[in-house]
């Protein structure tokens, strides 16, 4: 078995990880085991939950098992999760390439089972700053990458794509690095990039690339500054300039429980403890919404207004703050980013 780290924690796996770093000697939170063949599986309910794509057709079902749980991705993979989540099994279809199954074990089925360990994981993507780190939250599509990429491409340590542990310190909300590697679309390289980076495969049925930015390494956890709640799509496309106010606790809350991992819906304990956390993140870490348009040209300006906002912000964040962008800029990115 090879150790490997991610979110902080050491895991076994018996195929290889590349997009990970080796793990250390500490026991492992769980094991993942790539199995030969395919394995049948119920195909209807019931299901304890089901996600869906932009298309309407289910990406992830799951499902109860005698001594465990089925996460089931229709046509591409099923892992089967004990009941303890210390044991994860991976059965791939002939037409699913190990890249695409690492991806689905990576950004899938890990931040389920951590979740399902106990830990506070969020459906986020995060970069490190000096007041502290920044992290967005957002529904498919409203451009939490591509934020973090800008950032990046600023000289901003990027820490997660979409997978943010947090975990409470004396009462301070830390977050815990995932891996540093970002899922973008081709337009979006074209457009943040003079020179083309080097991109690695992410899954074969998107057109969305891996980009590791060449950064240095954090391991420990780092104090959680704000959280920013990107708004929706279409209310992206009649923004003019960008806006950052204070959501209300109960605001927060439910961005939170809307952007968060679960593994079993039906499992009041888990839940009644993983509500508690929802609370305690929402007290300790101001919320905001951020509005922006989508308009690459834009993003310096975003940026600013992002940095210039956590500079001013009150440690409760309760003030209302709106900045207005600049005007869009008809040029590309001219510091060059490093990258591996």
């Amino acid at each position: 078995m090879l150790a490997y780290k991610i979110c902080g924690h050491t895991f076994h796996s018996n195929t290889p990880i590349p997009e990970l770093v080796p793990g250390d000697e500490r026991p492992p939170e769980f094991t993942f085991q790539l199995r030969a063949g395919t394995k049948n599986f119920p195909k209807s309910g019931p299901w304890l939950n089901q996600w869906y794509a932009l298309d309407g057709s289910v990406w992830l079902a799951f499902a109860k098992l005698e001594g465990g749980y089925l996460l089931s991705f229709p046509k591409l993979a099923n892992f089967v999760v004990s009941a303890d989540a210390r044991a994860v099994c991976g059965y791939r279809r002939a037409s699913c390439p190990p890249e695409t199954m690492r991806h689905l074990l990576l950004n899938q089925v890990i931040p389920i089972v951590l979740s399902h360990l106990g830990k506070l994981v969020l459906h986020a993507s995060a970069c490190a700053t000096r007041p502290g780190v920044i992290a967005f939250m957002g529904k498919t599509g409203s451009g939490k990458s591509t934020l973090a990429a800008s950032f990046g491409l600023r000289g901003l340590t990027v820490l997660t794509d979409d997978c943010l542990l947090v975990e409470e310190q004396a009462g301070v909300s830390m977050t815990v690095p995932s891996y540093p590697g970002l899922r973008l679309w081709p337009e979006t390289v074209a457009a943040l990039f003079e020179q083309k980076p080097v991109l690695q495969p992410l899954a074969h049925y998107t057109d969305k690339k891996r980009l590791f930015f060449d950064q240095e390494r954090i391991d420990g956890p780092l104090p959680l500054k704000a959280m920013y709640v990107l708004s929706q799509p279409e209310r992206q496309q009649d923004t003019t300039g960008v806006s950052i106010s204070p959501l209300a606790a109960s605001e927060a809350l439910l961005e939170t429980v809307k952007h968060t991992f679960q593994l079993d819906v039906t499992h009041r304990q888990k839940l009644g403890q993983t509500f508690r956390q929802y609370e305690r993140l929402v007290r300790s870490v101001p919320f905001f919404r951020l509005d922006f348009p989508r308009d690459h040209a834009l993003l310096p300006a975003v940026n600013q207004a992002i940095l210039n906002h956590l500079d001013s912000s009150p440690k409760s964040g309760h003030r209302t703050a709106d900045y207005l962008g600049q005007p869009a800029v008809e040029k590309k990115y001219v510091n060059q980013p490093r990258y591996s």
